[in-house]
């Protein structure tokens, strides 16, 4: 038979819990991570949600081959999603998995 007066103890908490994950979601909005490639001439900045916010390319690239640019890009994103994806984790804890399911 379940045990009802955990569950109650777990419902009287879930406003705490709720408020809780609201104040984590509000911190990783505004916290910014940023990723880089080819040895900082590629920069991706996503906030903690993994939201991408920039992609800065240094003016100090002499770079002709438009697929080395682009690759470049794409693993200065990738860095700064991980970072991300980290930083989340790291701050949710157990509700971690959950929360990432809610936003894919």
């Amino acid at each position: 038979m379940p045990n009802f007066e955990n569950l109650d103890e777990l419902m009287g908490k879930s406003g705490e819990i709720n408020a809780h994950l609201r104040s984590v979601k509000e911190e990783l909005e505004k916290t910014e991570l940023t990723g880089e490639s080819g040895g900082g001439l590629v920069k991706a900045t996503t906030n903690g949600l993994g939201k991408l916010i920039s992609i800065k390319i240094s003016e100090d690239n002499d770079m002709n081959d438009r697929e080395f640019l682009e690759d470049l890009v794409l693993s200065a994103i990738n860095s700064a999603v991980t970072k991300s994806k980290a930083l989340a984790h790291d701050k949710f804890g157990v509700f971690a998995s959950a929360f990432e399911m809610m936003h894919m």
